[in-house]
């Protein structure tokens, strides 16, 4: 087999990228000349109707096959020349980015892909890691694929201290990490003295070092005040940054006195991340795959991002399957302190309505009453009310951290480095689970709205062919508000 150079693979790689057309967001597309760029690319616009692109099953197999053997053909050119010379990986990234929106579990043709038997992206990836024999996990690829998406964008913001610290915590508690030290520590008669000692040493100063800044964190600090205030947890979590210091208030609030500065505009997941993590008081960014921002001059002042929908079955339900692929799920939203009254509804309007843009013009949004949240601000933006979602089952850890009764599915099987080490039924689960110390419990269920946007038509057929019965909104009841001094 001849050696290509590094160079030509990457030359090779983009073209090849560039003919299948992948990640084409215009919202009107050229003619496509082969299966594969169809089976990739997003919805098109017909003057004032947006649909999908007519893809048989026989059509979307032959795109997966094509990209596969694609793949195959790089993948044999690089293994071949890795051993004989430094070759950069990542010339295979613009291929497996194609491969990633076909195969991923989030994408737009997973129902089909599912009919068709093809597999999710966690199970292709298995396949080529054992034919790449080396060691490149999931989670690094995945970091190369984001990091090669956004060449061509703006520099990522600076991470604010609420993201770091999230990062941090990400690896006190990771998993990986605890089993090595677990079968180290097990087999430490095998151990090297040098290392044994060094091991010792290494966590007796981290364990000192872990309390030291515990205590930090406790001293002077008090928890929200959530449990009788009549206040959502969210509004507590903005009372407490309004005491913030913040240098640049006064311009900030000239700027958001009216919305004459204001724009709306689509933002990176990392920027987002930024509000969100430091607003939001579940602090985490859940499924959050399109995020949009409200900006006054330079000043982000308000995000909301939107996400997968929660559950095999519910994207159908809302509309019936012929609408499912249209639906997405606000996930999370937050506005800074200094924003205007209206900001959050100025934002989610023209948001929705981007979204419906791209091609999902069905947004689903719940409030948890256990937050204190009924979802006025859904009301104020025109959602449908459609009830009360049913409640379901959480477990906390002897730890403290809470987890949905989905993880449970989740821990199941354990799959990594390519090998099924283990499989268990839920119930068999749930009961070492509860062996370990866990205990679960039922919770409230969420209200849940829905929101159709785009020209008046495509209003019309989707609240036509809602499901779900719509309901008068609820409104939060008087509560006597305590004081949080």
């Amino acid at each position: 087999m001849s050696v290509s150079s590094p160079n030509s693979i990457i030359l090779d790689a983009r073209s090849d990228a560039n003919l299948l057309g992948a990640h084409q967001e215009k919202l009107h597309t050229p003619a496509l000349s082969s299966p594969l760029e169809r089976a990739t690319t997003g919805p098109e616009e017909t003057r004032d109707t947006r649909r999908e692109l007519e893809l048989t099953p026989g059509e979307v197999h032959a795109a997966y096959l094509e990209l596969n053997g694609q793949i195959t053909a790089k993948l044999d050119i690089y293994v071949d020349s890795v051993a004989k010379a430094t070759t950069d990986f990542k010339a295979l990234l613009p291929l497996l980015d194609v491969m990633h929106s076909m195969l991923s579990q989030r994408g737009p043709k997973r129902t089909l892909m599912n009919t068709l038997k093809l597999p999710t992206w966690s199970d292709w990836f298995e396949d080529f890691r054992r034919r790449l024999h080396e060691k490149r996990n999931l989670r690094t690829i995945q970091r190369w694929l984001r990091e090669y998406r956004d060449r061509d964008g703006e520099a990522p913001p600076p991470k604010d201290v609420n993201v770091l610290a999230k990062e941090s915590i990400r690896r006190l508690e990771s998993k990986p990490q605890a089993q090595k030290l677990d079968v180290a520590v097990e087999a430490r008669k095998q151990l090297n003295p040098t290392i044994r000692q060094d091991m010792i040493r290494a966590l007796e100063a981290q364990g000192h070092k872990l309390l030291e800044l515990a205590a930090k964190l406790k001293k002077g600090f008090r928890p929200l005040p959530v449990a009788e205030t009549g206040k959502a947890h969210q509004r507590l979590v903005r009372e407490h940054r309004a005491k913030l210091p913040d240098p640049l208030l006064e311009e900030k609030r000239k700027l958001a006195a009216d919305f004459t500065h204001a724009r709306v505009e689509q933002i990176s997941y990392d920027t987002a991340k930024n509000v969100i993590l430091a607003n939001e008081y579940l602090g985490s960014m859940g499924s959050a795959t399109h995020c949009f921002g409200l900006y006054f001059g330079e000043h982000l002042a308000s995000v909301v991002c939107f996400g997968s929908v929660a559950g095999t079955n519910v994207a159908a339900s809302v509309c019936g399957t012929d609408y499912a692929e249209k639906v997405k799920v606000l996930v999370r939203g937050a506005t800074e302190p200094w924003a205007p009254k209206d900001s959050a509804s100025y934002l989610i309007s023209r948001a929705c309505d981007q979204m419906a843009a791209k091609g999902y013009p069905i947004i689903v949004a719940y409030s948890d009453p256990a937050a204190g949240e009924v979802g006025q601000i859904y009301s104020a933006c025109n959602f449908l009310y459609t009830g009360t979602r049913n409640g379901t089952e959480v477990f906390t850890t002897p730890d403290g951290k809470v987890h949905g009764s989905r993880q449970v599915s989740g821990l199941t099987r354990d799959r990594r480095n390519g090998q099924l080490k283990y499989k268990r039924t839920r119930a068999e689960q749930k009961e070492i689970l509860l062996g370990e110390g866990c205990e679960f419990k039922k919770v409230s269920g969420k209200h849940r709205y829905v929101l159709f946007s785009g020209d008046r038509r495509t209003k019309r057929l989707l609240k036509k062919a809602l499901n779900w019965d719509v309901m008068p909104h609820p409104r939060r009841e008087a509560r006597a508000i305590v004081a949080s001094a």
